[in-house]
């Protein structure tokens, strides 16, 4: 994730649907990690959704202009809000993506398509 955020300047952005409960939750477990300082991600760079739909509401507002997500379903949200979307397999999980998503298997091939879609592609927020 580090990586990540410095290929991106600090553009990067984690959009979540939680309810409120799962919303303290994992605000309680990222800051128990010490997930932001460790990552060099801005507290403020978390957004959370009560509908999976409103996740391209959110990429819109944000300007995001990548994706990654291991939920089929998720994908079709952002097919036309987001110009990069990229599947992350998960073993064992679906095999099946819509063709104009990029299929990953692990985060160093996510961090080569990334790189490769910037050298294109401004701004830089995922």
């Amino acid at each position: 994730m580090r990586e990540i955020i410095s290929i991106c300047d600090g553009h990067v952005w984690i959009v979540s649907k939680a309810g409120s409960r799962m919303q303290e939750r994992t605000g309680a477990w990222l800051d128990a990690v010490d997930c932001f300082s460790r990552a060099g991600l801005d507290v403020e760079h978390l957004r959370f959704c009560q509908q999976r739909e409103e996740k391209g509401a959110i990429c819109r507002e944000l300007g995001i202009s990548q994706f990654v997500d291991g939920h089929v379903h998720v994908m079709q949200i952002f097919r036309y809000t987001v110009p990069h979307v990229y599947f992350f397999r998960k073993q064992g999980g679906d095999r099946f993506y819509p063709p104009w998503a990029t299929s990953v298997s692990n985060w160093a091939e996510m961090v080569l398509w990334l790189r490769m879609s910037l050298s294109e592609d401004h701004p830089r927020r995922v």
